[in-house]
């Protein structure tokens, strides 16, 4: 499910790899990072990681 733009689903969900047609509102839910490699230097102050991701990402 989709919150805020971040994509959550509950642990069951995960392990059983349906975390696209999770709607499990009454379980703890985790954040689903993105696929592929995360990327290695903030492109705005090329930090490994990144102290202000929040702040770099409406910059960009």
């Amino acid at each position: 499910m989709l919150i805020d733009g971040e994509k959550w689903a509950c642990e069951a969900c995960v392990r059983g790899h349906r975390v696209s047609t999770c709607k499990h509102h009454d379980r703890p839910l985790i954040r689903i990072n993105r696929k592929g490699r995360p990327f290695s230097t903030c492109s705005i102050c090329n930090c490994t990681p990144c102290n202000l991701p929040e702040e770099h990402n409406k910059l960009k």
